[in-house]
């Protein structure tokens, strides 16, 4: 009897945990976030919440910098991240060490110990002792500009042969599986919902037009929600954000879990690594 009262408690154990993995897997965890960005002065905040909001994680950024977070379960406060005590403690120190009388005098002696040090050093070595001092210091500015040049041609070759590897069918094919593998990781991870909008300026139009061109290959990620509009005159960086969202663990799981068991993908990556290290 007793053994059966075991294997009841150890069925009814399991099948709360199976339950509670099945409701983490297919149960969404929300998150909205809202922020801006004006006159080099940050601010937002952010909020992920999970089985109606039974777990929430909220963040808040000021214009002040002040950035405060807050871990709950229900209504009970489990964590207080970025805590004002700590800063309040750091600013008394600051106020005592203000406070503390200044004394010169022990700087005063350091300095008459230092420069009777160096006297007394320039008057021992011989002239014989810097010569030798400066060609050592040419001999190690020889070798490390020969060092860096080997580097540079090392990371030159290895890029190229990365370059021909990328360059066969079958590397190809395993590339476009892996990034379509990412690019669906990513629409099921971004924002559905959201406005918003951004412009930024270098100050040169050639390097704005760059980040542009880099910026238009994920324009089918971010186009729908935020608009890019670029400043080809002036250095500026502007904007503003309100998006809304929902993550799948399965999906995302799922999607990690082809690429990270696809056979040609675990080939280019192990080829990789043997080039670059």
């Amino acid at each position: 009897m007793v053994f059966l009262y075991i294997l009841k408690f150890l069925g009814v154990l399991l099948l709360c945990i199976l339950g509670l993995l099945l409701i983490i897997l297919f149960v969404p965890f929300r998150y909205s976030v809202e922020g801006e960005y004006r006159e080099e002065k940050p601010a937002g905040k952010a909020c992920v919440n999970w089985l109606l909001h039974f777990v929430s994680l909220k963040v808040h950024a000021g214009p002040e910098g002040k950035i405060t977070g807050k871990l709950s379960i229900l209504c009970f406060k489990i964590k207080d991240f970025f805590n004002a005590d700590t800063e309040e403690k750091d600013e008394t120190k600051d106020i005592e060490i203000a406070n503390t009388p200044y004394d010169d005098s022990v700087f005063i002696n350091a300095e008459k110990e230092s420069e009777t040090s160096v006297a007394d050093r320039v008057e021992k070595k011989p002239e014989t002792a810097f010569i030798k001092a400066e060609e050592s210091e040419d001999t190690h500015k020889g070798k490390t500009v020969e060092f860096k040049e080997r580097k540079k041609t090392d990371i030159f070759q290895k890029i190229r042969r990365a370059y021909e590897l990328f360059d066969e069918e079958s590397a190809k094919k395993s590339v476009r599986k892996v990034l379509n593998g990412v690019f669906k990781i990513l629409r099921s991870v971004l924002p559905r919902k959201g406005k918003g909008y951004i412009t930024f300026g270098t100050g040169d139009p050639y390097s704005t037009g760059e980040i542009m061109e880099v910026l238009a290959f994920f324009y089918p990620l971010y186009g729908r929600i935020v608009n890019v509009t670029p400043d080809f005159c002036d250095k500026v960086l502007s904007g503003e954000i309100s998006v809304k969202g929902r993550i799948y663990l399965c999906r995302v799981l799922f999607e990690a879990a082809l690429i990270y068991f696809n056979k040609s993908a675990k080939l280019l990556f192990k080829e990789l690594k043997e080039i670059f290290t």
